[in-house]
């Protein structure tokens, strides 16, 4: 049963990991397995004592192996279009709330403001 999972990195580490996917993964798997499968697979066809029911294993086994690491380049492949897409992207616009906000000068003349009528009603309560 194949099933996708997902975890959560720095973004700046996307191709990192990546990286780390084909060396470690496809590198492995292609230098490592599937070469050794195919020579077993020769081995099993060479001179005249062949072997086709152990060639016929290795095969399948290699097609397996491949469509593993099929999945695993398509996984590479999806990731870094996802960051490609990401650093390309154009900032997002400033919100309304952003657009809307009032500067530094103006919240200082308001609270003036403010400060005044709070002192002439403090003025004119005493008044009474």
């Amino acid at each position: 049963m194949i099933v996708s999972i997902s975890y959560s990195i720095d973004f700046d580490e996307v191709p990192k990991t990546v990286k780390g996917f084909l060396e470690n993964d496809v590198h492995t798997e292609l230098t490592g397995q599937i070469t050794e499968a195919v020579n077993e697979a020769v081995s099993a066809l060479e001179g005249g004592n062949e072997n086709t029911v152990r060639a016929i294993q290795k095969v399948d086994q290699i097609r397996e192996a491949l469509v593993k690491l099929d999945m695993r380049l398509s996984d590479c492949s999806n990731i870094l279009k996802g960051y490609q897409r990401e650093l390309l992207a154009e900032p997002p616009a400033p919100t309304q709330e952003a657009v809307a906000d009032p500067d530094l000068a103006s919240i200082q003349q308001d609270l003036g403001k403010l400060v005044q009528q709070m002192k002439e009603a403090e003025i004119g309560s005493a008044d009474r």
